[in-house]
């Protein structure tokens, strides 16, 4: 195991490994494993979001990853930063920090890690600029 990190409440355990593909949520009460996720090469620095929903993993050779734990999805990469060594949510998960064998600190705004209805408002504004149907028939058109 390279690293590891407890939920708030202290009942999960998120555990990653640099030599292990798999990034592993255990139950710290029961003992056992809650979810397995798959899909990447190790990972040698994990960090949970505050409300323990999002999981954020970083390696020496790809970006960091932000992944969904309760289904194990990866979500998004942050740029093209490569060999990170540590990576960690900010104050109330809306940044990431990451930092690796380069010197520097990289920060990333995080607006995929905002609550869900923070998130519907992100949308909601986006959408007001939306074509109407009659301007998308007139794209379909040209």
């Amino acid at each position: 195991m390279t690293s590891s990190v407890f939920d708030d409440s202290g009942t999960r355990l998120l555990t990653v490994s640099l030599f292990d593909p798999e990034i592993i949520v255990w139950n710290v009460l029961e003992g056992t494993v809650a979810r397995r996720f798959k899909g990447y090469g190790g990972s040698n620095a994990a960090d949970l979001s505050g409300d323990s929903i999002l999981a954020l993993t970083a390696d020496v050779a790809s970006p960091p990853r932000l992944w969904d734990v309760g289904s194990g999805t990866m979500l998004t990469t942050f740029g093209q930063v490569s060999g990170v060594w540590v990576a960690v949510f900010g104050p109330e998960s809306k940044a990431i920090a990451t930092a690796g064998g380069d010197g520097l600190i990289h920060l990333w705004d995080c607006w995929v890690c905002a609550p869900l209805p923070e998130l519907r408002q992100i949308a909601e504004r986006r959408l007001e600029n939306a074509l109407t149907p009659e301007q998308l028939q007139s794209v379909d058109e040209q």
